[in-house]
Formats: C-alpha cells, structure tokens, sequence
C-alpha cells in the first residue's frame, strides 16, 4: 500500500466516538499521563486507587514519548447514520493499534496493552508483569492473574465495539498489505464476531474476493446452463475449462454479467517443490 493514497471508511457517529476516546488515551498514555487515561476508561476509579497505580507506571522507561502521539479528527456532524472520512494507511495503523489497545486493557489484558501502548521496547519483563498485577488487583479483582474477560463480556463497555472496529481495519490492513489475499492461519486476516448492536465500519475500497475471468467461448454454454438454473452443469464446464486458475477460498460464485467467477477470501497458491 502507497502511504500517501487513501481509503474512504463509512463509520457511524458511535464508531468516532469510540475511535476518539482511543486516541485520546493512547495520547495521555504516551505522555505519562496516567491518571487522565485510567480516568478516561474506568470514570468511577477514586483517586486513591488512581494515584496507587500511577506510582506502578513511574517506574516505566522512555515516558513520554510525544513523537507517538495520534492527531485526532474532530467527530464530524451527522446528517444520517453513516459518515465518511478519508484516512491514510498510517493512520489507519495508528488508529488500529489504539483501538486493539484500549479494548485489551478493558479486558483486563493489562500487561498485553502496555506492550501495545509502549511500543514493546521500553518493559522488562518483571517491570510489566508487576505493573500488571497492580493494576488489575484494583480494577479487575474478580479476574485470576492468567484470565480475562472474553469479548461480548458486558464488562468490557465500550472496548468491545472497539474491537468490532479494530479487527474490521486490521482485516483490510492485512489483506491489502498481502496483495488481496487472506490468510487462515493468521488471526490479523480474520474479521470480528459480531458482539454489539452497532454496525461494522465499511471500508469502501475492500474488495474481499478477486475474479478469475471466464474464457469466451464459454459465455454461450454458461448463459444456457444459468438460464435453464442448471447449476450442476455450469459448474462441471467450469471445473473442467478454469478450475486450475481458481484460488483456494472460503467460497466461490459465478457472476453472469460479469462473466467471471467470484473467489470469496481467496488465499494464496503455493507451488509444491519435488
């Protein structure tokens, strides 16, 4: 993908809102400000419990780092459900890793956030593993250390339409990033469950399948089988003529106008070495 080129996402005025608030606490996080950003996601936190966890994330290096701090867009005025905004890939990836970020935190995957939010570089071990137990020994105390909340999990607020965004935009990054073809053994390529009542974000310049062309001297018999809706048939021409030429995919479909056949999440074809 070209950074300067851009991608037209269609997002509700619940996905900006979400998408703000990420931002503006990976913002607050990457300055060493803490308190704001605790703040931000639990609102009903004291600021006893504040200022214990605050002293956890005094002892983290490399605070503040204001050169990974995120421009955030003004939420625009709806007119109806859906407005479109312009982003570039970087701030797609921006926007993704805050996102993943903020719904992990309110899963209570702390020690996984602060590698996300710190960039993996700045935590020893011990130091992210004790700033994990702090942390969730006040806001997730029902939690066991090696558990979590599952996504869906009324406990996580807001973080799960976080997450129906977030793997929404890191599906289409993933995809694009590999010229279109999907991957099933990696997880970045799968797309959300769907755990809100909100609508997926639609990235307009997604396409999820590629066309394999059907030859020509093909079209006749292929309008003669779809017309008489013997599919059997249509397909037996097609295995026997194209089938080589089509991708491994999650499903396939002939497109008469187009006259081609459709391979839904395709993946790539890997040549076998003797």
């Amino acid at each position: 993908m070209s950074k300067s080129k851009h991608y037209s996402v269609k997002l509700t005025k619940a996905h900006f809102q979400v998408i703000d608030k990420a931002l503006d606490i990976w913002n607050k996080m990457t300055l060493g400000m803490v308190d704001g950003a605790l703040k931000e996601m639990f609102p009903r936190i004291t600021k006893k419990n504040s200022d214990f966890i605050v002293k956890h994330f005094s002892c983290l290096d490399g605070l503040p780092d204001s050169s990974r701090c995120i421009d955030r867009q003004p939420i625009p005025y709806f007119t109806s459900q859906w407005y479109i905004c312009e982003f570039m890939e970087e701030e797609l990836r921006k926007i993704t890793k805050a996102l993943e970020a903020y719904e992990r935190f309110r899963m209570g995957q702390v020690n996984t956030a602060l590698d996300i939010y710190f960039d993996y570089k700045f935590l020893d071990y011990n130091t992210r593993e004790n700033t994990h137990r702090a942390v969730r020994a006040i806001l997730f105390p029902k939690l066991a250390y090696n558990s979590s909340y599952g996504i869906g999990n009324k406990e996580v607020g807001d973080g799960n339409l976080a997450y129906e965004i977030y793997k929404v935009l890191d599906q289409f990054l993933g995809v694009t990033w590999n010229g279109g073809f999907f991957d099933s053994a990696l997880v970045n390529f799968q797309g959300p469950l769907q755990v809100t009542k909100e609508p997926f974000p639609v990235v307009l310049d997604f396409k999820p399948y590629k066309d394999v062309p059907i030859p020509k001297k093909l079209h006749k018999e292929i309008k003669e089988f779809a017309k008489k809706k013997n599919w059997c048939g249509m397909w037996e021409l097609i295995d026997k003529n194209i089938k080589k030429k089509l991708y491994t995919c999650e499903k396939t479909e002939v497109i008469i106008d187009e006259m081609v056949v459709r391979c839904h999440k395709p993946e790539r074809k890997f040549i076998k070495k003797d």
